[in-house]
């Protein structure tokens, strides 16, 4: 379908091509070597049941032990702040909603510090329980191997982003495209999460890719039905191809012709068996945000910490 290494939309992302205003979609939004502050509203400090998370600026600390009681506590907090997110219903602009995407991203920026320092990994992984022992590492490697596939750019970056769709949308098409295709949700869900952060990087990438899942132009003339652009159109398009690949029953080699790359493959998998085991991985991925690989570091482009 395309190579990784021309956008990755997960952990790193590349420069996109410029197009003419009216063939994108989003908003345009800079990142530089010093971020502005946001203008955002930030969640009010917990108070009773609630929960609350570091300031986005907040240095992650380097010690491991201090690592590692942030990142098992950030995965209880987080897990609690999302199901009170959702018993007020779910919305993405709400304070329960803002307060989720200051825990995702503290969540995000830590695991980035894991991805980045081995040895620190390595360190905090003997701190943690079994389980998030095993989570860290898994994902510490699918990082990895989606970042050594993408360049650094020179910055400033500019680059469109576009709000997420509600969570309850998107898993409604996840579902139809599963129950037609035969492909578990979850997939579908890692690839929308890889491919364009659930459709806050439209693109068109710098191969061209376009729309929430990163289609091609010519593979979307074979594969795809209505709008490139549209979240509904897309996913069932994914689907689709995914099935004509070989899906479910050669799954990685659908996904190694989605993206030809081992390294995304086993990320798609690491990330859609972690929605398998844990449910409200899914919500805290949906709040995770855009980073772009530069010259000078890895700038954040969305979120908390960011006027976009």
């Amino acid at each position: 379908m395309k190579l990784l290494s021309a956008a990755v939309a997960m952990v790193f992302l590349v420069a996109c091509s410029s197009a003419a205003d009216d063939d994108v979609l989003g908003t345009l939004v800079t990142a530089s070597p010093s971020p502005s502050k946001t203008s955002e509203p930030q969640p009010t400090p917990a108070r009773g049941r609630l929960v609350s998370f570091p300031h986005p600026d907040k240095r992650v600390p380097i010690r491991p032990d201090r690592l590692a009681e942030q990142v098992h506590a950030t995965e209880l907090k987080l897990k609690k702040a999302i199901g009170m997110w959702l018993e007020r219903g779910g919305w993405m602009r709400s304070p329960a909603g803002r307060r989720v995407a200051l825990g995702a991203l503290w969540q995000q920026r830590m695991y980035r510090a894991l991805t980045k320092k081995p040895d620190l990994a390595t360190a905090v992984i003997r701190k943690v329980p079994r389980w998030l022992a095993r989570k860290i590492d898994a994902h510490v490697q699918a990082a990895a191997g989606l970042s050594a596939l993408a360049s650094p750019i020179e910055p400033p970056v500019r680059m469109r982003v576009t709000p997420v769709d509600p969570h309850h949308k998107l898993q409604r098409f996840y579902r139809k495209a599963g129950r037609r295709y035969d492909i578990p949700v979850e997939i579908l869900a890692s690839l929308n999460f890889v491919e364009s952060k659930f459709g806050r990087f439209m693109g068109p990438s710098s191969a061209g890719a376009l729309g929430p899942m990163q289609f091609m132009p010519g593979t979307w003339a074979i594969y795809g039905e209505g709008n490139v652009w549209n979240p509904h159109d897309a996913i069932m398009a994914a689907a689709r191809y995914l099935s004509a690949s070989g899906a479910p029953e050669r799954m990685n080699d659908a996904l190694f012709a989605y993206n030809r790359s081992w390294a995304y493959v086993r990320a798609i998998r690491t990330y859609a068996d972690e929605m398998k085991k844990r449910p409200h991985s899914f919500y805290s991925y949906l709040f995770w945000q855009v980073f772009v690989k530069t010259t000078k570091g890895d700038m954040q482009l969305t979120g908390p910490g960011r006027d976009a």
